[in-house]
């Protein structure tokens, strides 16, 4: 399998599923304003921390034909101070340890094999396979463009909320992303866009999201989807789940001492 197609299409899931936002569509019933009153409820919070797990396996047909599984395990805090995005996220990938610090447009990353760098939200979005956090806009994406809504169980304090997505849902988030893409341009390959919209043709996915009845925060999120994928890694599918907790809590992120000294990664 091709390094380089599985970036192209974890970049383009990821970015749409966990931070992308705009667009309209069709969800209906009573889990559609119940799933938006949730993303204005996570507009209002301050800080956070979230933990998941992404799991993908892509048919790897230009070679052993057997499918090659990638999972992305995910520890990530968030502050706003001051009107300015504060995030830290430690990223395991297959083994591989990426820690990354988001300090309002400046993003910085540290690699094994590199070291401490340096760039601009706009790379790191779309270069680095920034899963980002939650976002409110990406929760009222998935309650517009829903297929099919519903609520699934309820609990004393919590309520569950499944929905069924298409791949209209990714080619929304994709074109709300150019504002990204386009302030990578120079760092992305040229056919990025093309790959990503071919991967996701026959887009299909299940969420069910747990609300905190008390204050419509998420609890938790997980589900599984489907594409048809590109030509060098043929049908994928996958899975994914998070926990999101400590909301409002007093957490105060700083960057590392060693990050100071970053070499600046530019277009």
């Amino acid at each position: 399998m091709k390094k380089a197609a599985v970036a192209v299409i974890t970049a383009a899931v990821l970015l749409c599923l966990v931070g992308c936002g705009g667009g309209s569509g069709g969800a209906k019933g009573e889990a559609a304003p119940m799933m938006m009153e949730a993303g204005q409820a996570m507009a209002g919070v301050t800080s956070y921390r979230m933990s998941g797990t992404m799991v993908m396996e892509a048919a790897d047909i230009n070679q052993t034909g057997a499918a090659i599984p990638m999972q992305m395990n995910i520890e990530a805090e968030m502050e706003m101070s001051d009107g300015e995005l504060r995030q830290h996220m430690a990223t395991t990938m297959n083994g591989f340890a990426i820690e990354t610090y988001v300090i309002g447009e400046d993003v910085y990353a540290h690699y094994p094999t590199q070291g401490w760098i340096k760039m601009d939200i706009a790379m790191y979005k779309t270069q680095d396979l920034s899963t980002g956090l939650l976002g409110p806009d990406n929760i009222e994406l998935m309650a517009e463009m829903a297929i099919e809504a519903e609520v699934v169980e309820e609990t004393e304090d919590r309520i569950g909320l499944a929905f069924h997505l298409d791949e209209e849902y990714l080619k929304v988030g994709l074109e709300m992303s150019q504002e990204y893409l386009e302030g990578a341009k120079d760092t992305m390959p040229d056919d990025w866009m093309k790959q990503a919209m071919e991967s996701i043709a026959g887009f299909e996915a299940d969420f069910v999201i747990w609300l905190w009845k008390d204050n419509n925060l998420l609890d938790s999120m997980e589900g599984e989807y489907y594409m048809k994928g590109t030509e060098a890694t043929g049908e994928i599918m996958g899975t994914m789940q998070f926990e999101v907790y400590d909301y409002n809590a007093d957490i105060q992120i700083e960057l590392p001492p060693a990050a100071e000294g970053a070499v600046e990664i530019t277009p």
